[in-house]
Order: C-alpha cells, then structure tokens, then sequence
C-alpha cells in the first residue's frame, strides 16, 4: 500500500471542497452585498413663501433593477415622486437618474424619500435570484427664509386697487339711484284703498223657542228656515247637562223641570260654509209665572203680565247670541286680498 499516493489524495479531496463551498457561498453573497441604491436630496425656496425638495434615484449595480417601493416620510407614496414611480427601470451602473420633487409649505423643515429597487439575476442553471436594497435621503428645508413672493404682491396690488375703485363708483351710483323712480314709486302703494268686502244676502236666522210653566222651562230653535247650523249646549243649575245640534232645516228644543231660583247656562256656536265660531254664552233664569198660585199647582197655565216679559227677555238673549254667532262667522270667512 503507498501511503504517500493515498495522503496527496486525501489532501486533494479536502482542498477541492473548500474551494467549492466558497464558490458557492461567493456566487450567493455577492449579489447581495454588490446591489446597491443610490438616493440624493437637495432643496432649494418655492415661490408661494415655501420651499421645493429634489430627489435623484440610479442603480450602481450591473443588472438594470425595477423600482420596487417609494415611500415618503414612512407612507407609501401610490403615485410616485415625479419619475420615480412604482415599475420604473433604473438603469444598470448609473445608466439613467431618475428625479423627481415635493413641494413643502414653509411649516415643513424635512422631508424623507426612501426607494426600493429589484434585480433579478439568472443562473447557469437556470434558477433566478431576487435581491432587493432600498435606501433613503432626507431633504431640509432651506436655511435661508422663502419669502420672495410676499414681499412683491403686497407692494403692487394694493397700491393700484384701492385708489381707482374709490374714485370712481361712489360718485356715479349714488347720485343716479336715489333720484330715479324706486324711492317715488313704492310710497305711494300704501295710499290706493284696498276694497271692501260686501254681501247684498244676508242667511235667514233661526226663530227662538222659549216656554215656561209652573214646573218647567223649554229652549230650542226653530231653525227650518236657516241656513246656519247651531250646536247648542245646556248646562243646568240642578239636573244633567244636555246638548242639542240643529242642522238648517231642523227644528229642536229641551225641556227642563224648573222651579224658583233654577237657572240654565247656554253655550252656542255657529257653523256657516266650513267656519266654526267661538261659543257664546249666555245664562237664562226660570221666573215662575204669576197665575200658578192657584190652589191646583203645576201643569200648564197661561203666560201672561209680568212673566211674559221674562220669557221674552230669555229669547231676546238667546237670538241675540244666535245673531251674533253668525256674523262673527261671516267675519271670519272674509279676506282682504290688494
């Protein structure tokens, strides 16, 4: 056995792996830490009072790499920033900058772009490795204050405006609009009589029904002949209340027992072509008459002397309020229009 043939061979085998396992950790390391991005910031003023940051995006590896992600101060910017935009080729070994700027009000003192590019690189053996790098730059706002505009539009624009305006239209209008026909016209409106409201027929109003005897006291309507309809509510000093409604046309009345001291309180409303008055009241006392002294008491004896007077005196009150129910509803139906 030749020991020297068998130790160079283990010595070969032992170098040669090496070799190999540092290849293959070369050929995977290498993209990796050979891609890079390369982005630039700079600023310069604005001209509304604020400033403008510019940015430069290039690729310094071989391969040429896709525009991955851009982000500005930390949020994903959908549009992009000018050029740089999402999809956008960067060139191989600084083939092409792309550029792009961010207008920032004067409140703003830095603004931080961040990109991200892709390379995709085959092998021999036909595998593809993606390897990503992003890197960022921070624009500040100009140290020198943006002010070139404020100071000029204040120093042209009021000086011309306010001198002309003036001048000119105080003295024109004024003098023409007052004298012409507004003020003299529009006075003289209110002094034109507005017309009167006029009915040459007048409805038929209701004849009263008031009777008395010796134990009792009756009031209604007799409203045949109408045209008004009369709701009628009674409220007795003694005994339960009772209500009448007489409709034009209709004929209605209510009998009460009465004696000295009992007393009716009436409350009427009038309802004329869709209006309803507000009630009237009025309160009618039973007078006993003089002739039921006689020794056979109550039914019915003549009215005569003084208790027809206090009959008559109860109707007058009731068609009075009847009467004034209705012209109050015909008031209201009235519209004066100019």
């Amino acid at each position: 056995m030749n020991l020297f043939t068998t130790k160079r061979r283990r010595g070969a085998t032992v170098l040669g792996g090496a070799i190999l396992g540092l290849g293959l950790v070369a050929s995977l390391a290498t993209p990796a830490l050979a891609c890079d991005t390369k982005v630039k910031a700079d600023s310069k003023c604005g001209t509304d009072g604020g400033w403008t940051a510019s940015f430069k995006v290039a690729n310094d590896f071989n391969p040429d790499a896709t525009v991955s992600s851009v982000k500005v101060d930390g949020v994903e910017a959908q549009g992009g920033v000018g050029e740089i935009v999402v999809g956008t080729t960067a060139k191989a070994n600084y083939g092409n900058w792309l550029t792009g700027t961010l207008d920032e009000k004067a409140s703003t003192d830095t603004v931080k772009l961040t990109v991200e590019l892709t390379w995709e690189r085959k092998g021999k053996h036909g595998r593809t490795t993606v390897v990503t790098d992003s890197s960022d730059a921070t624009a500040n706002k100009p140290e020198t204050e943006c002010t070139t505009t404020p100071t000029t539009a204040p120093t042209t624009t009021p000086t011309t405006a306010p001198t002309t305006a003036p001048t000119t239209a105080p003295t024109t209008e004024p003098t023409t609009v007052p004298t012409t026909a507004t003020p003299t016209t529009e006075p003289s409106t209110p002094d034109v009589p507005l017309p009167t409201p006029s009915e040459s027929t007048e409805p038929v109003l209701p004849d009263e029904i008031f009777a008395v005897d010796c134990d009792s006291m009756t009031i209604g309507l007799d409203n045949t002949k109408g045209e008004i309809e009369y709701k009628l509510h009674f409220t007795p000093s003694s005994g339960a209340a009772k209500d009448l409604d007489i409709k034009a046309g209709e004929k209605k009345s209510v009998t009460f027992d009465a004696e000295e001291g009992f007393t009716v309180k009436l409350s009427i409303v009038a309802v004329f072509k869709g209006v309803t008055s507000e009630p009237e009241t009025a309160t009618i006392p039973y007078e006993t008459p003089a002739d039921c002294g006689g020794e056979g008491g109550g039914g019915s004896l003549p009215v005569t002397g003084a208790a027809a007077g206090g009959i008559a005196g109860g109707a007058a009150v009731l068609l009075a309020v009847g009467a004034g129910l209705f012209f109050m509803a015909r008031r209201r139906k009235v519209r004066f229009t100019a």
